[in-house]
């Protein structure tokens, strides 16, 4: 889906494709998406609460973001890992162009997987490689290579189907 969105407006213009997980993820990934948003940096725009854990990839120039509970803008990871969050954690600031690739995880999925609480990471972005390992930036360079969504989530499903066998049982 293209969405375009009129001239002087905060964003400029703004992609949105979503794609659903193979069989064998379905059970820990509600679905892969993908935004590629241009900003004329006149305005922020605000993380949405989640109801999901996630881990996003930011492919496209820095993001900074103010985050209202620490009242302070910080470069955001490559990499982010982030559980649920209950209310307005941040507003991302002037990105320039902002290509983000999003693993929206089941409920249990992210926790199944990773062995990680999406209670521990609740309401903060926080760094992909303190969560997940070093591997992860390895997985961000060559998602950043790839040519197009589909790439894009080959790539993350093989990632993520390496770890499916020692995944936890559901509960």
């Amino acid at each position: 889906m293209v969405i375009a969105v009129e001239k002087g407006n905060a964003i400029n213009c703004l992609e949105y494709r979503q794609v659903a997980p193979s069989p064998r993820l379905a059970e820990f990934v509600r679905y892969f998406d993908c935004s590629d948003v241009v900003a004329d940096g006149t305005a922020a725009y605000p993380f949405a609460v989640s109801l999901f854990p996630a881990l996003a990839f930011y492919l496209g120039d820095p993001c900074n973001a103010y985050e209202h509970d620490v009242e302070r803008a910080r470069l955001l990871p490559s990499a982010i890992a982030l559980g649920l969050c209950d209310h307005r954690v941040a507003d991302l600031l002037d990105c320039g162009r902002h290509v983000n690739f999003t693993v929206v995880f089941e409920p249990t999925g992210f926790f199944r997987l990773f062995h990680v609480s999406p209670w521990e990471i609740r309401n903060y972005a926080h760094d992909g490689r303190d969560v997940l390992g070093a591997d992860i930036a390895t997985l961000h360079a060559r998602l950043c290579a790839a040519r197009d969504m589909l790439e894009r989530v080959r790539l993350v499903e093989s990632y993520l189907l390496q770890r499916v066998d020692r995944a936890l049982p559901r509960t």
